[in-house]
């Protein structure tokens, strides 16, 4: 029956593909507004079941309904599949509902998952997602593929690349110019950023720079780890994290004064200078879901490449990349891989790059001017940042979404905006790594058990 099960998959793949290469370039595209022509690309490809489960990953900040959910409603109906919501796990001793823990024990599988590629490691270990041995009927990058086996030990292909975020350095066109200050340049180091944003710092009116949003992604461009697995220790005695104490310990001590960071959203509001963020931010806190924000308020805004601490060997922050999978306990593997098949499509993945989110096509980079005028926000922007041939760092894998920040210990105090604390408290962070790891391996391993149970029951 698997035999069958992968012919079959294999053949309509060849059939789906074969449509994709027959329709010209730039068909599909339907009328600039998300209304794609799905028969383009479903043809005669009909879903075995009325109900098909997806679970999406919220906290990676892109909404579902308009990257996901309009396509595949256009293409194959209405109420035809079941969509969970999703977050990073966050909690340590209790899981609540929508935290990833907690669904993964208390529900059955999803026949899809789309996740932050952050969790590839997590689900790989679990032995939870099924092997996909499909990419050579896509048009996909090459090299974007080789990647994404490199951080697997088998180097299998366990997940598939949806889109990828944009990290970079935004600033307020109007405090700069008010002040009569340049503007950031592409290519600038961390310690040049601080520099020009103590000559617009102006405490009471705006915060000067905020890397708050994500800590991870500078994280990541030093390759900080804390957890070393031959010692089996959260350590703290690398030169990596010297590098992060010295980084951030100065980046607080230009801050003293100012009012807490209070991400986009302030930015959009015209209250920040300058802040380091990505079109798609955890808990929809992104560029994207600002745009109505910023005309509101009237910021003219720019963008310039992210930061990085050597100019003469400069390292860009890790990739983030929405991945999407197959469970192997899924019940509705067939369907799957045809919703795969559209989902990576040219109409699908295009109108997701006319919306913000970066196709990993093969043809996609060919397509990049074609939206000047009706674009995501980034593209009528300087975009000299995606062409950056820049290495790229690495998350910390024992970590999988955490943001580093949540590891400070300090706090806020309501009675004085500007009296805020943000400590790196040894004893603190070894505590947290220590408490989330051993949840991360209880989970992995009734993962592991109840993938084994499947197979023994399927054989």
């Amino acid at each position: 029956m698997l035999i069958m099960l992968c012919a079959v998959v294999l053949l309509s793949a060849c059939e789906s593909n074969s449509q994709d290469a027959n329709v010209a370039v730039g068909d599909g595209l339907g009328d600039g507004d998300g209304n794609i022509d799905p028969t383009l690309y479903t043809g005669d490809v009909e879903l075995q079941t009325e109900k098909l489960e997806i679970w999406w990953d919220e906290s990676f900040g892109a909404p579902y309904k308009e990257f996901m959910g309009e396509h595949l409603e256009q293409a194959f109906g209405k109420d035809r599949f079941e969509v969970l919501n999703f977050r990073r796990p966050y909690s340590i001793t209790n899981s609540y509902e929508g935290d990833l823990f907690y669904e993964l024990r208390e529900r059955p599988t999803p026949d899809l998952i789309v996740f932050d590629s952050r969790l590839l490691p997590f689900f790989v270990e679990s032995n939870y997602l099924e092997p996909i041995d499909i990419e050579s009927f896509l048009e996909l990058k090459s090299d974007v593929l080789d990647e994404i086996r490199e951080v697997v030990p088998d180097r299998q292909l366990y997940a598939l690349p949806y889109g990828e975020n944009v990290a970079a350095l935004y600033y307020n066109k109007s405090i700069f110019d008010g002040l009569d200050v340049p503007y950031p340049t592409d290519g600038m180091t961390w310690d040049e950023v601080l520099e020009l944003a103590a000559e617009v710092k102006s405490p009471g009116s705006w915060v000067s720079l905020d890397v708050e949003v994500d800590y991870g992604l500078i994280a990541s461009q030093i390759a900080l780890h804390l957890y070393d697995q031959e010692k089996q220790l959260v350590d703290l005695e690398t030169e990596a994290w010297k590098e992060w104490i010295r980084f951030t310990e100065k980046y607080l001590d230009h801050r003293k004064g100012e009012v807490m960071s209070r991400g986009m959203s302030a930015f959009s509001a015209g209250k920040t200078a300058m802040i380091v963020g990505s079109q798609f931010e955890e808990f929809i806190d992104g560029l994207y879901v600002k745009e109505q924000q910023f005309r509101i308020f009237e910021v003219e805004w720019d963008v310039v490449s992210f930061p990085v601490f050597d100019r003469e060997d400069p390292v860009a922050p890790a990739k983030q990349r929405l991945m999407i999978g197959v469970p192997r306990m899924a019940a509705h593997k067939e369907d799957a891989y045809k919703l795969i098949q559209f989902l990576l499509s040219e109409a699908v993945q295009f109108e997701n790059l006319r919306r913000g989110l970066i196709s990993l096509r093969a043809d996609a980079d060919d397509r990049m001017d074609e939206f000047g005028v009706s674009s995501p926000l980034w593209v009528g922007k300087s975009r000299s940042f995606l062409k950056l041939t820049t290495p790229a760092g690495s998350y910390d894998p024992s970590l999988d979404k955490y943001n580093v920040g949540h590891l400070r210990s300090g706090g806020y105090s309501p009675n004085d905006a500007t009296d805020w604390r943000t400590e790196w408290d040894p004893d603190v962070i070894r505590e947290y790594v220590t408490d989330y790891l051993n949840k991360r391996t209880a989970m992995i391993t009734e993962l592991q058990e109840k993938v084994s149970e499947y197979e023994r029951f399927n054989q």
